[in-house]
């Protein structure tokens, strides 16, 4: 089933992705590369204060939000043709 949000109904004969949803991706996407660049200046920080171990967790952090950033591009792109 697909979830309508603006109606708040369930319909099994609904695919893809509403037109509706896309704003909501978008706002994801920019949400997360907010969060890339918070990240960034974290990890900056935690270098400085030679703080290994958080830049390391902070690190990771970073490389799942690029992966998360890639998948949304790549969503957005196919909604879009």
């Amino acid at each position: 089933f697909f979830f309508q949000a603006e109606d708040g109904i369930r319909d099994s004969s609904v695919t893809g992705v509403q037109t509706c949803a896309l704003p909501i991706f978008e706002e994801l996407l920019a949400d997360n590369m907010t969060m890339i660049n918070l990240l960034n200046d974290c990890f900056d920080a935690a270098e400085a204060e030679d703080q290994q171990g958080i830049a390391n967790f902070i690190a990771e952090r970073l490389d799942a939000h690029a992966k998360h950033g890639w998948m949304l591009k790549s969503f957005l792109k196919d909604q879009r043709a």
